[in-house]
């Protein structure tokens, strides 16, 4: 659906701005999603960590979050710690 977006004369002209929301369940596939939305060229890319199979501690939510931001180090992102 994205690479539909992205393909689009709106979104090529510069007219639609796509921000593309990534979040997984497991980490990784989020960061495999955020590096593939990047390589389409959205404008942002935005997550959550997962509310399903929550991270123990800070130092987990800090950790994953940073590998997201790390993921796309170009593209401008949006990231969420909490789900409650």
């Amino acid at each position: 659906m994205l690479e539909m977006w992205m393909s689009t004369e709106e979104v090529r002209a510069k007219k639609l701005r796509v921000l593309a929301h990534v979040s997984c369940l497991a980490p990784p596939e989020t960061v495999e999603l955020a590096r593939h939305a990047a390589a389409l060229g959205v404008d942002a890319v935005s997550y959550m960590v997962p509310c399903f199979f929550k991270p123990v501690g800070d130092a987990a939510v800090a950790k994953m979050l940073a590998d997201f931001a790390l993921a796309v180090p170009t593209t401008p992102e949006i990231g969420r710690a909490s789900c409650r």
